[in-house]
């Protein structure tokens, strides 16, 4: 041992005797202690010091551990993906990361000492105020995200997380914040909403070409389907082939109108502006109502349909919603049918307080292969070279509408023998209520009290003056006043004081609805019930229409017999 080594070891022993508060000279040995005692007293000696050792040498290996700690935690601080700070309870930053420094292009130790707002933009130092502010009252947690400043100037986007900071004794020391670049995330919202922007213009752009296309191909449908069935219904100077050509027209006609309004039924759904009014509806007396519109495209095809069941079901749906679905798949099961052939209904309850309505038929039913493109858009069933007519989308709205209004749609279909299509609603209370469309049903005695009243048209197209003089002209004892622009009905409106207006909407100069607004606001029209008569369909033109004061909406092409039943119970409910 060296002359230094054994100085050390003696000042520590030296040391050490002093802290035990004894000296070895101060110690009695007694002379007494046997080889045997003596060599165990060394033998402890020795086993103590080699667990000294090994205590030295675990605190040894704890120190290198926590400084390794240490140091793997300086590196994940140092070099985390945002930035780390603290300031003090005025802004002043105490200390901060790498990253940070690296974010704001500044070296770290020229931080310490700097307010944090040095780089916040001018334009955003007011919501670092109110962050601060609104952390000073609540003392919780909160986020901010405003423009950044790197030291050359140059801007960017940052969300700040920041938590109060506290000492032992909880008092408020300043603030913790995590600081985020997110300019590429704002970038990219920005570019979503400037997408959704442009998707919500084209869109826009596509609803009102859709309704000018509709208004503009109702116009002359309005004439062509009109004039058809007036001519239908007094044909007893036509001949058959005359007869069997009006049914062509109206045939087609009606086919034309078919597409139109179920283009726009996508167009709506697809926008998610479809609008639903969902109640408790009867099963049967829907039925009864599509059926009456089903049952002669049956005859003509000599499909029966089998009676219904009695069952009393009413389901949750929209009523005008309900009856388009049915008649869709009645309408297929008969056109796809073989001749001769049957259809069957049939409801009942289904699981999940469900109630299944199934329509069957015994046509031609539809391969294997095709099933899974049943309700795609434009998919047609081939039907043995026969010519069926149809758009292809009738199956795609019907399963939309049904999921719409909270069900679901299916099929089961053997080719070769029949399909049956089925769909379930959630299942209603039963309802009792009044019948209340006598009136639309019975239009006789509306017709035979016309006399002496005044019905106001306003209309400029002559072709729809024409039609609605027809129309009504089957109506005998009234007197029909014409007007073709808004100002000119107003006038009449004011001088002859009608009993009901007739009004259009797409009039030129001043429309249909400053029309309607200047005889609600005058005493003396301003209680005759107005009546919108328009091409412009769309169903959120239509509620504009109601929710403005028209007390109906009449679509065209005009049917002949709805007008009819229409001006017989308005004119009936006014006590005439």
């Amino acid at each position: 041992m060296s002359d230094y080594s054994g100085k050390k070891a003696a000042k520590l022993r030296t040391q050490a005797e002093e802290r035990f508060g004894i000296r070895s000279s101060d110690l009695e040995i007694s002379e007494d202690l046997s080889p045997e005692e003596a060599q165990y007293l060394i033998y402890e000696l020795q086993v103590h010091q080699i667990e000294l050792e090994m205590q030295n040498e675990e605190l040894h290996r704890a120190h290198e551990e926590l400084e390794a700690g240490r140091d793997r935690y300086m590196e994940l601080y140092d070099f985390a993906p945002v930035g780390y700070v603290t300031v003090s309870t005025k802004g002043i930053i105490q200390s901060a990361n790498l990253t940070l420094a690296t974010m704001l292009g500044i070296e770290r130790q020229t931080l310490q000492g700097k307010p944090l707002s040095r780089f916040i933009a001018k334009e955003d130092k007011d919501k670092l105020y109110l962050h601060y502010q609104h952390l000073c009252k609540t003392q919780q947690y909160g986020l901010c995200e405003l423009r950044m400043m790197q030291n050359g100037g140059e801007e960017f986007h940052a969300r700040l997380e920041t938590m109060p900071a506290t000492n032992g004794d909880d008092e408020h020391t300043g603030y913790r914040i995590t600081i985020s670049n997110i300019t590429t995330c704002w970038q990219m919202e920005q570019e979503l909403r400037l997408a959704k922007q442009e998707a919500e213009h084209a869109n826009d752009i596509k609803s009102q070409f859709l309704a000018r296309m509709s208004h503009e191909l109702r116009t002359p449908l309005n004439a062509i389907l009109g004039f058809g069935q007036l001519l239908q219904i007094n044909d007893d100077n036509l001949n058959m082939e005359q007869r069997e050509g009006i049914a062509y027209i109206l045939s087609g006609g009606t086919h034309l109108l078919s597409l139109i309004n179920e283009v726009l039924d996508i167009a709506k759904m697809d926008a998610g502006n479809m609008k639903f009014s969902i109640e408790a509806v009867s099963l049967l007396s829907t039925f009864d109502s599509v059926l009456t519109l089903i049952k002669p495209l049956a005859a003509s095809r000599r499909v029966t349909i089998q009676e219904m069941p009695n069952d009393a079901h009413w389901v949750l749906a929209d009523a005008i919603r309900l009856k388009q679905v049915l008649i869709n798949l009645l309408s297929n099961a008969v056109k796809y049918n073989r001749e001769e052939g049957e259809v069957a209904i049939s409801f009942f309850e289904a699981p999940k307080d469900q109630v299944r309505i199934s329509i069957t038929d015994t046509g031609i039913g539809i391969k294997a292969e095709n099933q899974t493109e049943v309700f795609q858009p434009f998919h047609r069933v081939e039907a043995r070279g026969q010519h069926i007519e149809g758009t292809g989308i009738g199956l795609t709205i019907t399963k939309k509408l049904v999921e719409t209004m909270g069900g679901a749609v299916g099929f089961e279909s053997v080719y070769g023998q029949g399909s049956t299509f089925w769909f379930e609603l959630p299942r209603a209370q039963r309802i009792e209520t009044e019948l209340e469309d006598a009136v639309l049903t019975q239009t006789g005695g509306a017709i035979e009290t016309m006399a002496g009243k005044k019905i106001l048209y306003v209309e400029d197209n002559p072709a729809n003056l024409k039609l609605v003089q027809q129309i009504l002209g089957r109506m005998s004892g009234y007197e029909l006043l014409v007007a073709i622009d808004a100002e000119q009905g107003i006038t009449i409106g004011r001088e002859e004081q009608p009993d009901l207006i007739l009004m259009d909407i797409g009039l030129p100069g001043m429309d249909g609805f400053e029309a309607l607004e200047v005889l609600r606001n005058d005493s003396k029209t301003a209680s005759i019930p107005v009546v919108a008569v328009s091409a412009h369909a769309m169903q959120e033109q239509i509620d504009k229409g109601l929710q403005a004061g028209f007390v109906s909406y009449l679509t065209k092409p005009i049917q002949v017999n709805d007008l009819i039943k229409m001006v017989s119970a308005l004119l009936e409910k006014r006590g005439i």
